[in-house]
């Protein structure tokens, strides 16, 4: 499996950030983590005429945009982060390009010779999708040069239980180790609840006398997946520093709400509201600066937005 290096924390994890940038030229640039170190890298050097982030295109979180695709006719457009934009055709076959490509050099270094029409691909979606975005998916993965003949399209359910299918499960009684539980043995039925990034996929299933599995209720679900909890927090941060203080950020320096999405996604996995322990997020320096400058009285003991100032946000 490949592993994905965050540079921004030396953070090596098993996937990457669905962002993709293109240049001002609208060519593909780069993909995932480091599509959000060049664009960061853009944002920081503004001054720069010849390559400013204002005239590139970067997408963040673009999967959901076929979420209401209802024709396979539809002409969809995806804004980026500035309100540019481009084609979904062109975003998700170059995101499908890059993949692919990294897939065959990944796999190239542990079997030698190994050929393109050597690897059956495999390309998940939600199940609440549309027909009409499955569709969209298929052309998109043919526009990435990966053959119809080696391609399947999989609901992302029905992977998730297919790895399971292949993993001892074992049952436990007081917490002594017992016989592997057939979980999948034929008749039994399951429910799937794939909760991810974009969306919350909801299945039910049967096993089949065959070993198949059928679908027992139309899949049900909504994109309520964990990104909607990344733009929650954004939209609480510009309400509490205030719409002054929001200006000024989005005029000067763009960049810091950009790291505090990314300081929140970090801390994110530790939040656990049982636990009744605060989670401290650091803010990025040109917020706690637009805020003190927006709000001079903040020093002030009796202002209770003074955490503002010291570096962190306890939550």
């Amino acid at each position: 499996m490949k592993s994905w290096v965050d540079s921004s924390s030396s953070m090596i994890y098993n996937k990457t950030s669905t962002c993709i940038l293109f240049t001002k030229e609208k060519e593909f640039s780069e993909f995932g983590f480091d599509a959000e170190a060049k664009y960061l890298d853009l944002l920081l050097d503004d001054d720069n005429t010849d390559e400013r982030a204002k005239d590139w295109y970067f997408f963040r979180r673009f999967k959901m945009a076929l979420y209401e695709l209802q024709s396979g006719d539809q002409e969809v457009l995806i804004e980026d982060e500035t309100g540019k934009s481009l084609p979904a055709m062109v975003v998700f076959s170059e995101s499908l390009r890059y993949l692919k490509q990294s897939v065959i050099d990944c796999v190239s270094k542990q079997l030698i010779g190994i050929e393109l029409t050597d690897i059956k691909w495999i390309v998940t979606l939600p199940a609440i999708w549309s027909d009409p975005a499955k569709a969209f998916m298929r052309k998109a993965a043919l526009e990435a040069g990966i053959d119809s003949k080696m391609l399947t399209i999989v609901l992302e359910p029905e992977a998730a239980a297919t790895f399971v299918k292949h993993l001892p499960v074992e049952r436990r009684v007081d917490g002594q180790e017992g016989d592997v539980f057939k979980t999948f043995s034929s008749g039994s039925k399951y429910i799937v609840v794939d909760a991810g990034g974009g969306t919350v996929d909801i299945t039910a299933h049967e096993v089949r006398e065959d070993g198949h599995v059928g679908e027992l209720i139309k899949a049900t679900g909504g994109n309520w997946g964990s990104t909607t909890v990344d733009e929650e927090y954004l939209v609480f941060l510009k309400k509490f520093i205030g719409e002054t203080a929001t200006t000024l950020i989005n005029l000067k320096t763009p960049e810091a709400f950009f790291k505090a999405s990314r300081e929140f996604e970090k801390v994110k996995p530790k939040i656990n509201p049982e636990s009744g322990k605060k989670v401290r997020v650091r803010l990025p320096y040109h917020i706690r600066e637009a805020y003190k400058k927006a709000h001079p009285g903040v020093m002030k003991n009796n202002d209770p937005r003074r955490i503002m100032t010291g570096g962190h946000f306890s939550t």
